[in-house]
């Protein structure tokens, strides 16, 4: 059975470590296995930062009458939970995207250890540091780009992280309803419905309840960039819906 040492030896924010040190750090590490759906981190764990060993996960903020927004998708060695040096909890949490793995410490126990080795302290910049961007990104879209252009990043996105290429064209290897993808992309289920249904006319994507496919590449990108537009959206870059 794969030990905290084996797991976290592969993650990118415990590179550049000798055994003898990687072993010390690994003890402060518990690894856990989520199912898909289950929330990341949860009962005794809330105080710990998480760091994504496998699978997927998407973070998630819930707002006044229960609304949802996705905040962002983590890959593996991706940091979230409670970050180290920081005042208090995050109000986001993170929810399970297939069967995955994380390994968490208490941020307390991990600003110690950033204390006691510098090259863990970087690497914790550089984490969180490409988190604020890929938030700072999301909210831009939100200012300036249409629905369909937000979907069609959105699906770039998990491409990037989680696609494999096939004859067929790029599959995302995880399961995302309609309404999840919609908390990610902050539409409305029906909107989502609507431009997924415009995407699979147009040979775009098909975004079936067990699957997501990009079935033209370059025409996503196109969308996302607003040269591609859905007659009637190509106008609402400042609506949330």
């Amino acid at each position: 059975m794969p030990t905290p040492v084996t797991v976290i030896a592969d993650i990118p924010l415990f590179a550049d470590f000798e055994p003898r040190e990687l072993a010390r750090i690994a003890q402060s590490f518990a690894l856990r296995t989520y199912a898909r759906g289950e929330a990341i981190g949860g009962g005794g764990l809330a105080g710990c930062t998480h760091v994504l060993v496998s699978g997927g996960a998407r973070l998630v903020r819930t707002g006044p009458h229960g609304r949802v927004l996705g905040v962002g998708v983590i890959e593996p060695g991706g940091v979230f939970g409670r970050l180290p040096f920081g005042a208090g909890e995050l109000a986001e949490h993170a929810e399970a995207l297939a069967e995955s793995r994380a390994a968490s410490a208490p941020a307390g126990e991990l600003a110690r250890l950033a204390m006691i080795y510098p090259v863990l302290a970087a690497h914790l910049v550089e984490a969180l540091g490409e988190r604020l961007t890929a938030t700072s990104e999301r909210l831009a879209g939100l200012a300036f780009q249409s629905v369909p252009a937000r979907v069609a990043s959105t699906l770039l996105e998990l491409a990037e992280h989680f696609g494999r290429v096939t004859p067929r064209g790029v599959r995302v290897d995880v399961r995302l309803t309609h309404g999840q993808l919609a908390e990610l992309v902050s539409t409305t289920r029906e909107t989502l419905t609507k431009v997924a249904g415009w995407m699979q006319a147009e040979g775009l994507a098909r975004l079936d309840r067990r699957e997501l496919w990009i079935t033209d590449l370059a025409g996503m990108e196109r969308v996302a960039a607003g040269d591609y537009q859905m007659p009637g959206r190509g106008d609402r870059t400042l609506r949330a819906v």
